[in-house]
């Protein structure tokens, strides 16, 4: 007889990718009390029920840092196989631009927002799997 293996929801993720003119990516700090607290993060959240994906990372950053955000195209989609908070989770990224510098931050989400270069983001602490998502971006960004 085969062992039935217990059902785990799946939850979904979206986020931004940002960089400036110079090639520094956009990343906000997550405030201390959230999971992987006082880390830094690429931007986005969960959508909403029955929201669909560009919406969604359109709202989220328009919550997050007060600034409209323009799509620039889907990059990738990243399976995390570790259950977290009852989910194993599904993260969609999108590359964009920002239509102005961020105006503030959600505090209940994050403490700061910052642009970083290739070479800063080795000394600073990245949240979840974000540090490997960021080095493959720039491998791809390389090739375009």
């Amino acid at each position: 007889m085969t062992e039935r293996k217990e059902h785990v929801p799946t939850g979904v993720i979206v986020r931004a990718i940002i960089a400036n003119k110079q090639g520094d990516i956009l990343l906000v700090k997550r405030a201390p009390n959230t999971l992987d607290g006082d880390k830094w993060c690429i931007p986005g959240g969960k959508p909403n029920p029955m929201e669909e994906s560009v919406p969604a990372i359109e709202r989220e950053i328009r919550e997050e840092l007060g600034v409209d955000f323009s799509l620039v195209y889907y990059y990738r989609k990243v399976h995390t196989p570790e259950i977290i908070k009852g989910k194993r989770w599904t993260s969609l990224y999108f590359v964009g631009e920002l239509n102005e510098l961020p105006k503030h931050i959600d505090e209940a989400e994050n403490s700061e927002v910052a642009f970083f270069a290739k070479s800063e983001l080795q000394e600073i602490n990245i949240a979840f799997d974000h540090r490997e998502i960021l080095e493959q971006f720039f491998v791809d960004f390389v090739r375009r």
